[in-house]
């Protein structure tokens, strides 16, 4: 019988992301809209966009409201 590794715990998949994905998670998690992170952070709302899609897979989440 293989033993199964254990799931990364939640410091661990945070590091999994680029300081960006950080950034807009971080902005997400306080509730702004993905064109008010793009403004903010001088971007396009297609970046954060899949900023925000990337972040959602790396961290195993469904939605954006998770983030949090």
């Amino acid at each position: 019988m293989r033993s199964r590794r254990p799931r990364p715990g939640p410091v661990a998949l945070w590091q999994e992301l680029t300081e960006a994905e950080q950034d807009v998670a971080l902005l997400a998690s306080r509730g702004l809209r993905n064109v008010d992170i793009a403004m903010w952070r001088g971007s396009s709302r297609k970046t954060v966009d899949a900023q925000i899609a990337a972040v959602l897979k790396k961290l195993a989440i469904a939605s954006r409201a998770h983030i949090a």
